[in-house]
């Protein structure tokens, strides 16, 4: 899972993840850069371990790109792309 927004009305941009062989839930260390908070994103897992996100709201407005988060869940880590096209 990412992003999204809290009660208070701040943007996220944690990453969790469910492992469903453990049922064990992560928060990835995140290497690559920091993906932008947002809510109101489209995402969507692109193959065992990776998810695409593309746009979204964040606090400087509408947002026009699109992210692939690498998920390393064995490791505890997460791969950041910015894949602005």
């Amino acid at each position: 899972m990412f992003g999204g927004m809290y009660e208070s009305g701040i943007y996220s941009n944690d990453i969790t993840v469910l492992n469903l062989k453990t049922n064990e839930i992560i928060k990835p260390q995140v290497t690559g850069g920091t993906p932008i908070s947002r809510y109101a994103h489209s995402a969507c897992l692109f193959s065992d371990n990776q998810i695409l996100i593309f746009g979204g709201q964040s606090s400087i407005g509408v947002l026009n790109e699109t992210a692939l988060i690498i998920i390393r869940s064995e490791e505890r880590k997460a791969l950041y792309e910015n894949k602005n096209l």
